[in-house]
């Protein structure tokens, strides 16, 4: 990525490099929206991990919340404790020299805002806005704005 960018401009760039890898995570999120869930989840969330080297990475991951929660790596099934990774390809983004741009703007909260709306972009795509379970998206530990935005209809 060009250094000296303006917010603006470095946005728009960051998002072309994210938009080539939309039809894939579409995909990616119908796969998983027309999985069976176990019946003890009763939300999920996704978080967005910050590309805080410039590294050109994207890190999503989705997790079931709900009682008897459990770790097991060979169970593909959807459970309570069950951490599901999205965009895993999209490892071709931009290197950003973070130094670079450390005045006019943080570009760890930048990316993960942007990223998390290129993702509800493409859940709504997939059809998620209509998922039988609350879906929430933030960032990890609060990276972006804070803010956590919610991806279904039901709360």
């Amino acid at each position: 990525m060009p250094d000296n960018l303006s917010k603006q401009d470095f946005l728009r760039i960051y998002r072309e490099h994210l938009e080539q890898h939309s039809f894939s995570l579409i995909e990616e999120i119908k796969a998983m929206l027309a999985q069976p869930v176990h019946s003890d989840v009763n939300e999920i969330y996704v978080e967005v991990f910050p590309d805080e080297y410039g590294d050109g990475y994207v890190s999503i991951g989705m997790y079931f919340e709900g009682k008897n929660k459990k770790v097991d790596r060979n169970d593909k099934s959807f459970f309570p404790g069950r951490y599901l990774g999205f965009a895993e390809y999209a490892n071709n983004l931009p290197m950003i020299d973070v130094e670079a741009y450390n005045e006019e703007f943080y570009i760890a909260d930048i990316t993960v805002e942007e990223v998390k709306q290129w993702f509800v972009s493409c859940w709504n795509k997939a059809g998620g806005k209509t998922y039988h379970l609350p879906v929430t998206i933030h960032g990890h530990e609060d990276f972006g704005n804070g803010k956590i935005l919610t991806l279904t209809d039901i709360q």
